[in-house]
């Protein structure tokens, strides 16, 4: 049976709730960006995001050799990696409340561009630091200064953010970016006032100055006193790219009250949630890998918090259904709505009613052990434009790590017919006998 016309295409499946809770906070996994497209505007207050680095190797969880937490391999490298970037943040000043912040969490390879592109997204005025968050981990560059600090680049969507200082100040007299006891001030002289409180005061101008020893102030932008997760810090999960919950307590403390909405589209081990769920925010937490949201999940059980667990863009599939080409596309067709492609034309997999007529689907084998290549797309473009019902085309083609993969392809259509190219992964691959899960990627623009 196939899905009742629509206005506009939506291949996805619907937002399915698989574990219901009365609470507002959510953990869902889907790609970022459909996920955020069915969010109301202005609805949440933080955004913190620790996205993929570009770092051009793929990342795995410690405690499983079976599955990846996320690959973090483009092809194209940055080219590819910043329009796909880029796409989210737009969406994400979407999503901020008026008072909103986003923090985005990246490294050296491509902060600098992603600062030029929230300039360009929020405007320059949106800009309210970059945090560098200097930490001490294993291994030393032979032929370089080691790097040894992540960006943080807090962009707030209007002119009427909020921040709260006293709820990171630290002592005047601790350093307030390692929270060592300062023993000496440069210039400065101590004394004692007559309650006992120990001050100093320079001289200046013909004015002197005097500043107490326990008065509040503010960490600058130079963060050295959150520690990196050593490999037996009890906060570890296995998770590769896990943040101390140090970090999330001081950005939540500085933007947020309790109540307010807190979102991470990218939550990796959930530490964003846990640290909202212990500070009395609600919390919307969005991964892509299976593995992620079944961490997240785990850790925020164990924190006693109650939320509601959904999926989106997600189809099922047994391992009787990649057995064989025509039962894998069966079951695709069966998730999407579709019907079976028309007499004499095996090339087309199947057919999407739309309100705009009927769109011919590629389908391809079940196992990505090759990349859908230019010739078989050529063919089944031939085909699309011999059969005068066709009103477009959709190929589904595998993800591909490091490989040629749907990022090469180029679908052109003689009789000028709209074309998308939907990437495809295994969220969770199926077995003998075993459920998997085939995740639909957000489609390439039409052409």
């Amino acid at each position: 049976m196939s899905a009742a016309p629509s206005d506009s295409l939506n291949l996805f499946p619907p937002l399915v709730v698989v574990e219901p809770s009365g609470s507002r906070d959510r953990l869902v996994q889907a790609d970022c960006l459909d996920l955020m497209g069915r969010l109301p505007e202005g609805s949440v207050d933080l955004i913190y995001v620790d996205p993929p680095f570009a770092t051009g190797r793929s990342r795995r969880v410690g405690r499983t050799d079976r599955q990846r937490s996320y690959p973090d391999t483009w092809d194209g490298g940055l080219g590819s990696y910043l329009p796909w970037l880029k796409d989210r943040l737009v969406q994400m000043r979407r999503l901020l409340a008026p008072t909103g912040s986003l923090f985005l969490h990246l490294d050296w390879r491509a902060s600098h561009y992603a600062k030029v592109a929230l300039d360009e997204i929020f405007g320059a005025s949106g800009f309210r630091n970059e945090i560098v968050w200097h930490y001490s981990s294993g291994g030393r560059a032979r032929r370089c200064f080691s790097r040894k600090h992540d960006v943080i680049l807090w962009y707030s969507r209007t002119s009427r953010w909020r921040f709260f200082p006293e709820a990171v100040a630290v002592r005047r007299d601790r350093c307030p970016s390692c929270g060592a006891a300062r023993k000496s001030w440069n210039h400065l002289r101590r004394h004692t006032d007559e309650d006992g409180r120990v001050y100093r005061t320079i001289k200046s101008a013909g004015k002197i100055y005097r500043y107490y020893d326990d008065e509040p102030v503010v960490p600058p932008d130079v963060w050295l006193d959150v520690g990196h997760l050593q490999q037996k810090d009890p906060e570890r999960l296995g998770y590769p790219t896990q943040k101390p919950e140090a970090l999330l307590r001081r950005v939540m403390a500085a933007t947020t009250r309790p109540g307010d909405l807190v979102a991470d589209l990218f939550c990796g081990s959930g530490t964003t949630l846990a640290v909202a769920s212990g500070m009395g925010r609600s919390f919307l937490g969005c991964d892509i890998g299976a593995e992620a949201v079944e961490i997240t999940r785990a850790r925020l059980d164990r924190c006693g918090a109650s939320f509601s667990v959904e999926r989106l863009g997600l189809l099922p599939v047994t391992g009787e259904q990649i057995e064989s080409a025509e039962s894998f596309r069966r079951a695709v067709r069966q998730g999407l709505g579709a019907l079976h492609g028309p007499r004499g034309q095996p090339l087309i997999h199947g057919m999407l009613e739309l309100a705009g007529g009927r769109r011919c689907l590629w389908i391809p084998p079940p196992l990505p052990r090759e990349p859908t290549s230019p010739e078989q797309v050529r063919r089944f473009l031939a085909a699309v434009d011999a059969w005068d019902a066709a009103a477009g085309a959709l190929l589904l083609c595998w993800e591909r790590e490091g490989a040629v993969g749907h990022g090469d392809l180029e679908p052109r259509s003689r009789r000028g017919l709209p074309l998308q190219v939907v990437p495809i992964r295994w969220s969770s691959q199926p077995g003998e006998g075993v459920a998997g899960t085939l995740q639909l990627l957000s489609p390439k623009d039409p052409r």
